[in-house]
């Protein structure tokens, strides 16, 4: 099976951020499915290809810089819907090579990973199932950082993003099937508040890599002190220094906690490591305070110090800094927000937590000073790891999506609905005709007899079988309700019309549904115009193009034949779209609202035997006027759309 991995950013060196359950993940996938990595990447990055290439059949990078203007960030806090690093990360190269690669590939997933690559979701309609690996809840992130920022212009910044991105992802749902978080606090922020439904969430931790982030000796510990030359007792902050939430609880510490400590312990000294450590970390460097910026191995540095801190005061997510530390030994003191994503941690058994200053410093001292307390949170967060946090624990997790995602999406069933309105002439050699058909598929058919007054449904009735629903409406509501019964009424994957009149050749219905059955489209309609057909009435074919050019011309995709009878979809369809036409419109509106949520439409040429009106033709002059009416109204509707 084939999946596509689509990435902002390149998975290797695996060091910090998001690069390492990126590399992860790729990792564990490969072992499963025939892995295709797209990805932003630097310049500098492409001499890493072949370490990547071992896992994927194919590795595209779309070099790119994102945009760090001021001014830019500026402009779009004030003046644009999207959050700033959906506009941030937009690249038309990206997403053109994402369509391409989806045309050209049948791929069985699509994996989207980390917040600014959601937003290119929305262009790939495709019957392909696709997840989004959101990682943490970015409102929920900018949310905290408003509380605790002091600065009333990045309060107004934070506050502006933050209500930006919550609108961003209440539309996560209409472009995934799932989405993924890493903590069950994210899950629960975006039930609330972004109003996603429970179940399209799931939470797939973070792991770590045991072999990797093996548990230490407390000789092999000495050893590693004396080649970074730390002779006293000592405490590490690790993490990406450019990251908000880092330096926000990295200047609570260094504020409120570091000086109480100072005062018990006269040689303590503080690590700080991590990349880009900005001007307000670096005025505490001095003898005590040790900055180092980006290094190469963070695991020497990590068991090189006797405790790890994880002071956050704002952020969401699974902090890996507790994870790894845990497996290598390393005992960690945490504020409840750091130590919220990983539900297992307990306090006083695989760690310690405190809020309050006074008492995160008496928790860091004694296990500076209590050699039984330190052996036993170490000892737990090692075994809470081992059996909760392996990359292949969370592989498994995602592959049972995968497997119910896939299954979802498999066209076992058709569904043919044939709306019938005093058709008592036709409708038996209709029926005749569909039974004997063979898909290679589960059959059912759905007549809905519209308030007929003729024998329809008598006639109907003879052909009653285990394959053979038969609705009826009291009165005749239409064709647009009819159908919208139908459709309701429906079991299988592809949902297709068959009006009773005999104008349309049912044995041409294979060659549409195949098309879905292959994975082509989500939509198929049979184009009367697409060959020679006999036609009628000339008012009746200038009609039909006048409304086809019309939504042609406002929506963006060419369609020949809108007012078609043969309309086939994929049952996936009529999750992102409702329908409330009652009479011949309804032909207009559902075009008009495939169109407007991005599905691409499939148009084959089909035969046509046209009927006369006095042979039973209903549709008049009017209900073109009011397909019009229809078709505006909805494009009008759609201008207004965040999505548009």
């Amino acid at each position: 099976m084939k999946l596509l991995f689509i990435s902002s950013t390149f998975p290797y060196p695996p060091n910090e951020g998001i690069k390492l359950p990126v590399y992860y993940l790729i990792k564990e996938f490969s072992k499963r499915y025939q892995l295709h990595l797209l990805s932003f990447g630097l310049p500098t990055e492409k001499k890493f290809l072949n370490k990547i290439k071992e896992y994927c059949a194919e590795v595209f990078l779309i070099e790119f810089i994102p945009s760090k203007s001021f001014i830019k960030r500026v402009f779009y806090t004030f003046f644009s819907k999207q959050p700033y690093n959906v506009k941030q990360f937009f690249s038309f190269n990206m997403k053109n090579k994402i369509l391409e690669l989806v045309e050209k590939e049948r791929f069985d997933i699509l994996f989207f990973d980390f917040f600014p690559m959601g937003y290119y979701s929305k262009f790939v309609v495709s019957p392909i199932p696709k997840v989004f690996h959101y990682h943490d809840s970015v409102s929920m992130n900018f949310y905290r950082n408003f509380l605790v920022e002091k600065n009333f212009l990045r309060r107004v910044y934070w506050h502006k993003q933050c209500k930006k991105v919550l609108n961003f992802e209440m539309r996560l749902p209409l472009w995934f099937d799932k989405i993924t978080v890493v903590a069950k606090k994210d899950k629960d922020w975006l039930v609330k508040n972004a109003k996603i439904d429970e179940n399209k969430i799931e939470v797939v931790p973070n792991g770590v890599d045991l072999k990797h982030f093996k548990f230490y000796t407390d000789e092999e510990k000495f050893e590693i002190k004396k080649k970074l030359n730390i002779k006293g007792p000592s405490i590490i902050f690790r993490g990406i220094m450019s990251f908000k939430p880092n330096i926000d609880g990295c200047l609570w510490f260094l504020k409120n906690v570091f000086p109480l400590l100072k005062t018990e312990i006269k040689n303590l000294k503080f690590f700080i490591v991590g990349p880009n450590p900005p001007k307000e970390v670096l005025k505490y460097k001095n003898n005590d305070v040790i900055i180092t910026g980006y290094v190469e191995d963070i695991r020497e540095y990590i068991v090189g110090c006797d405790v790890n801190i994880s002071s956050l005061v704002s952020g969401s997510g699974i902090k890996n800094k507790i994870l790894e530390a845990s497996a290598l030994g390393v005992p960690t003191v945490a504020t409840s927000i750091a130590a919220e994503g990983i539900p297992e941690l307990k306090d006083n058994e695989n760690i310690l937590i405190a809020d309050d200053p006074q008492e995160f410093a008496k928790k860091v001292i004694s296990l500076l000073t209590n050699k039984e307390l330190y052996k036993k949170i170490s000892n737990n967060a090692r075994k809470l790891v081992e059996e909760n946090y392996t990359w292949e624990k969370q592989a498994k997790k995602f592959f049972e999506i995968f497997d119910k995602l896939i299954e979802e999406y498999k066209t076992k069933k058709v569904s043919i609905i044939v709306p019938a309105y005093n058709e008592e002439k036709t409708v038996g050699n209709v029926l005749e005709k569909l039974n004997s058909l063979d898909f290679g598929l589960e059959k059912e058919i759905i007549v809905v007899d519209d308030g007929s007054t003729d024998n329809t449904r008598l006639i109907v009735d003879k052909f009653k079988n285990g394959d053979l629903k038969i609705i009826s409406h009291n009165i005749n509501k239409g064709k647009g309700a009819a159908i919208k019964t139908g459709i309701q009424n429906s079991t299988g994957d592809i949902i297709a019309i068959q009006d009773a009149d005999l104008e349309y050749d049912p044995h041409e219905l294979k060659t549409l549904i195949q098309q879905i059955i292959d994975k082509k489209t989500f939509v198929v309609y049979g184009s009367r115009f697409l060959k020679k057909n006999p036609c009628i009435y000339k008012s009746y074919y200038l009609g039909n193009k006048f409304l086809s050019f019309l939504i042609s011309f406002l929506f963006g995709q060419k369609i020949t034949d809108s007012y078609t009878c043969y309309k086939l979809f994929h049952k996936k369809v009529f999750e992102r779209i409702s329908l409330e036409s009652q009479r011949f419109e309804f032909e207009a509106e559902i075009t008009c609202k495939i169109l407007k949520n991005r599905f691409k439409i499939l148009e084959l040429p089909i035969s046509y035997n046209p009927r006369s009106i006095q042979q039973g033709k209903k549709i008049k002059f009017k209900d073109a006027i009011i397909g019009a009416y229809t078709i505006v109204k909805i494009w009008v509707q759609s201008r207004k759309d965040y999505d548009r």
